[in-house]
């Protein structure tokens, strides 16, 4: 019997590029999706064990119709990872956010219906959506209460918030992608699950400039004190790739979303602590001051669906100092020694 095939959109992602690794470990047959093959973290892609055996890089357009024709025909696994996120510096979010969002939504599951007519292969599909297309904000809920797979974000976007505001434009793009791809799968009787993760941290597969992900890392072990993302729940890059796949083979889990976060968010003074004690003595590192306690003692996500998948998530504490190190092994970070240890 030979290998499965998985298509995973986005390969060069935070997230895609573990996937991509896990599910090469587990001996599938991936197919992955670049807007270009000239991007530079494509060489990450091409360096992971059994890539060389076992991976196809296909160029494709979240805008463009049929480019992912290619990679989907025969899958029988598609992971959607691709979708822009971007919260800061969004001058058109219908051109940023929305039309990537929903438009290559559409152009994957068309992809998908154009596979099954020629191959007779109906795959299962796994979603790659957030937290932001679960809630818009804390107060969304009654303090007492936490947010778990039955909600939705009603308050992004809603009449009232200003228009410049970067995070519920991203949080808008998530929710209406979800939505439309629920609809899609049903229509077209497909079998869907749908990960919501919270921000995702974790040790990168390489450098990946762009991301938000490394972004936040990179501010602190540079000696930033007030980054872009003061407090937020945290999911490990490992482990949300792990819940995707554990999603793909459980039966149960189709037609079910699954929040893959911390239930409690993690204050940056708990990060910024953290380093200070694996780093301190040899980089230049800031400390706000604050005590090292939760932001907030409300546990902000309850998850309903997780038992199910069987993975045992992360301390988030834990998951950001593996990821400090990856990325100062990396290169990725351009840290100030302290005078002694230069």
């Amino acid at each position: 019997m030979s290998s499965p095939i998985a298509c995973v959109t986005g390969g060069t992602g935070f997230l895609a590029t573990e996937l991509i690794a896990q599910l090469l470990k587990r001996g599938y047959r991936v197919r992955t999706t670049v807007r270009s093959l000239a991007n530079k973290n494509v060489a990450c892609l091409q360096a992971l064990p059994g890539a060389s055996v076992s991976l196809e890089l296909h160029e494709a357009d979240l805008l463009k119709q049929g480019t992912f024709d290619e990679c989907m025909v025969g899958a029988e696994y598609v992971f959607h990872t691709a979708s822009p996120f971007v919260t800061a510096g969004i001058t058109n979010p219908q051109a940023q956010l929305y039309a990537p969002a929903l438009d290559g939504t559409r152009n994957v599951f068309g992809s998908i219906a154009r596979s099954i007519q020629e191959s007779g292969v109906r795959p299962r599909v796994v979603f790659t959506s957030s937290v932001a297309a679960i809630f818009g904000r804390a107060a969304d809920k009654p303090a007492d209460q936490s947010f778990d797979e039955d909600d939705w974000n009603t308050s992004s976007c809603a009449e009232g918030n200003p228009p410049n505001d970067g995070i519920d434009l991203y949080r808008y793009s998530k929710l209406i992608a979800e939505k439309e791809a629920w609809a899609l799968a049903e229509a077209q009787r497909i079998d869907m699950s749908s990960i919501c993760p919270s921000f995702i941290v974790g040790p990168p597969r390489g450098a990946h400039s762009a991301s938000e992900s490394l972004r936040y890392m990179r501010e602190a072990l540079e000696g930033e004190v007030l980054p872009h993302r003061p407090e937020t729940p945290l999911i490990d890059v490992r482990d949300c790739a792990q819940c995707h796949i554990a999603a793909a083979e459980t039966p149960a889990a189709a037609k079910l979303r699954f929040i893959t976060s911390s239930e409690w968010p993690v204050a940056r003074s708990a990060v910024l602590r953290a380093l200070q004690a694996k780093y301190g003595q040899t980089l230049q590192l800031m400390d706000d001051g604050e005590p090292p306690e939760p932001a907030s003692s409300r546990k902000i996500f309850r998850s309903k669906t997780m038992p199910l998948l069987g993975v045992t998530l992360r301390d988030p504490i834990e998951s950001l100092l593996d990821m400090a190190e990856a990325m100062l092994r990396l290169g990725a970070v351009k840290p100030k020694m302290n005078s002694a240890t230069k």
